[in-house]
């Protein structure tokens, strides 16, 4: 099971139009609403894949009931936290002629010290309740203490789960020092954290972070895939040729689908020859919101896993599974990047 805590949530708004033009009326072809942010955006990824997901979000009362329904609609479960602030709105403006994309995106709201409390209140019981993991994304809204991060890794530690980050600057930092399992964030990202230089590679980057998590990290690359790196030392580049229109959510599918194929207990090293998943078409259902289970059931073995930048469905690490025993007492071994070893990586 996966409880996925959307640090952000926002009502998503995409305007598909013809030609987007500045400064001028446009008048759109299609609108999508959809209950977002980067949490739950994985979260329904993680969903459309066949994985059992619960979301934990703090939502404002003047939207928060539209955003509770949304998620209902499309079969995720929700421990609601109710916040004094609307929830906020992020605006992506689709031309199609051009394949570009405007985006504007709010600000986290602010939390106050008990709404952030009610929020850990929230993330104890949904952990109690759904052993698994835990997955943190999105942008820490101001307000929330000193230390909120590192709590929230804490909370999964007592109920055995595992985490998985998907964050950046000094929300990425303080989420560190609870050593979380595993870190999945972009190659800017992970060098903003790591203060590295201009001639620091994906992989370099994915293996410093790597040391710092304690079974592995996923460094994207935009166009040129996604690296991986377990605590082994064993490494994985996935890159496909095929690409999406639209990049907009791919981090978050991915951290999605490595997650739903991590909690099943998957080898997540895909052989090149394995099916390929729809990829854009279901990354840009899963990110709108129209992945509901009367839609879409459960994925094949090769549909689980990864979902590179491109939305390629590939495989990377793997947890194995064994009943009544809990992530943390398995022994480092077990989990690995069934690939190339000593820092190998394909097509680099």
């Amino acid at each position: 099971m996966i409880t996925a805590v959307a640090l952000s949530p926002s009502v998503d708004v995409t305007y598909v139009v013809d030609t987007f033009s500045p400064g001028a009326i446009n008048r759109p072809s299609a609108v999508h609403r959809v209950a977002g942010g980067k949490g739950l955006n994985a979260a329904r990824a993680a969903h459309l894949l066949g994985a059992d997901v619960a979301a934990v979000a703090i939502l404002g009362t003047s939207n928060g009931t539209w955003f509770a329904d949304e998620l209902a609609r499309v079969g995720l479960p929700l421990y609601r936290v109710d916040g004094g602030e609307p929830t906020r709105t992020c605006v992506s403006i689709a031309d199609e002629n051009k394949h570009t994309m405007t985006e504007i995106y709010e600000h986290p709201g602010r939390v106050t010290d008990d709404e952030w409390s009610a929020l850990g209140s929230a993330v104890a019981a949904a952990v109690a309740d759904r052993p698994g993991w835990l997955t943190i994304s999105g942008s820490l809204p101001r307000g929330a203490p000193e230390g909120a991060l590192s709590a929230l890794v804490g909370l999964a530690r007592q109920a055995n789960c595992w985490v998985a980050v998907d964050l950046h600057g000094d929300a990425l930092s303080e989420a560190l020092t609870g050593e979380p399992d595993l870190v999945k964030v972009n190659a800017e990202e992970a060098a903003e954290m790591l203060r590295a230089g201009p001639e620091a590679t994906p992989l370099g980057l994915a293996k410093l972070l790597a040391g710092r998590a304690r079974s592995g990290a996923v460094v994207t690359a935009g166009v040129d895939g996604a690296y991986g790196v377990s605590d082994s030392g064993s490494t994985r580049h996935v890159r496909s040729a095929t690409l999406g229109t639209y990049p907009v959510g791919s981090g978050d599918c991915l951290l999605g689908g490595l997650v739903a194929g991590l909690d099943d207990g998957r080898d997540l090293l895909d052989s090149p020859g394995h099916r390929e998943c729809r990829g854009h078409r279901e990354r840009v259902a899963a990110r709108r919101g129209l992945c509901g289970p009367a839609r879409h059931r459960r994925g094949t073995d090769a549909d689980r896993g990864q979902l590179t930048a491109d939305g390629r469905v590939s495989t990377i690490m793997k947890f194995p599974r064994s009943e009544g025993l809990s992530p943390h007492t398995r022994a480092p071994h077990q989990t690995a990047l069934h690939a190339d070893r000593g820092g190998g990586q394909h097509g680099a």
